[in-house]
């Protein structure tokens, strides 16, 4: 069996989008690569700056509270996916987001229909938004400012 090439493994992950780099080993040891040979490779492409932990933080914030995620689902994904918190908390104060907006963004997208008038529909709705990783303090105001505009 041959050995795999890890750099140009490593370089066709990389092409499709960022990865963290935890991910980015472990990915390479599911393909055959030895565990060591996969650090040394992903350092190596850190060093040239082909892969980075501030920019796959970046996109990770960008498009997740694009999607409608808050703060605090961003922040535990990232962490799970081995970034460190310094550079966590750099990429969400770098997009400086409203994040009271995003979640009102996303009971417009998600609770219109339904409307806001039960406190039936307001209670499922300030558990999703904190589901996804808003603060109690973000879902209130979101609710809140949504109601005053009459979402539903």
């Amino acid at each position: 069996m041959t050995k795999p090439d890890a750099a140009a493994i490593a370089m066709r992950l990389l092409a499709r989008r960022e990865h963290a780099f935890a991910e980015l080993v472990r990915k390479l040891t599911l393909r055959g690569v030895d565990e060591r040979d996969a650090r040394k490779t992903v350092s190596y492409l850190r060093d040239q700056g082909l892969q980075s932990e501030q920019r796959y933080a970046g996109v990770i914030v960008r498009t997740r509270s694009e999607a409608g995620y808050g703060m605090q689902r961003i922040r535990a994904e990232l962490r799970h996916q081995g970034v460190a918190e310094c550079i966590c908390e750099a990429a969400l104060q770098e997009h400086a987001i409203d994040w009271v907006s995003v979640a009102r963004d996303r009971i417009r997208r998600r609770y219109a229909r339904d409307g806001l008038d039960s406190a039936r529909n307001r209670s499922r709705v300030l558990r999703h938004l904190q589901q996804r990783g808003f603060s109690n303090e973000q879902a209130r105001q979101a609710l809140e400012s949504a109601w005053d505009e009459g979402c539903d």
